[in-house]
């Protein structure tokens, strides 16, 4: 799949092992001491129902999304884009793929938790559509599940 953002074409492909060093890299500016290593990403990659997106721009990784696939929605597991990438519409693109992928299926949503914490993701994903559903509680503190509906699509 490709997009082009300005001058810049941005391709979006599955995510294979070849790529973890830059994902780790990726999710590691993004989440700092929560971030994921290759294990991490690997155990959550060999689940049947889990499924990893890369974007790229000249070959390189700039972007990744880990997500499920659920009975009536898809569920983003991680979802980062590299600093120098954020704000320029790569995160969208991504996102705007993963919408795609449900039009044709009987999923009709999309799902993210994210933590208190993390304001930016939160204002992110409200900028491409989703809304607050509920709060989740837990010891390590409150998150937040976020929902993007697909137009005309009841779950």
């Amino acid at each position: 799949m490709k997009d082009v953002m300005g001058p810049l074409a941005v391709h979006g492909r599955w995510l294979v092992r070849r790529d973890l060093p830059e994902a780790v890299a990726i999710d590691a500016a993004g989440f700092g001491p929560a971030a994921w290593g290759e294990e991490d990403f690997l155990a959550h990659l060999r689940h049947r129902a889990r499924i990893g997106s890369a974007a790229e721009i000249g070959g390189r990784v700039v972007a990744f999304c880990v997500y499920e696939l659920r009975e009536r929605e898809l569920g983003i597991l991680r979802l980062a884009v590299h600093p120098r990438w954020r704000r320029r519409g790569v995160g969208g693109l991504v996102v705007a793929w993963l919408a795609r992928k449900l039009s044709g299926h009987r999923r009709t949503s999309i799902e993210a938790l994210v933590p208190e914490r993390m304001l930016e993701a939160q204002l992110f994903l409200r900028s491409c559509g989703f809304r607050w559903e509920r709060t989740e509680k837990s010891s390590g503190g409150d998150s937040y599940s976020m929902r993007l509906r697909l137009p005309g699509k009841e779950d």
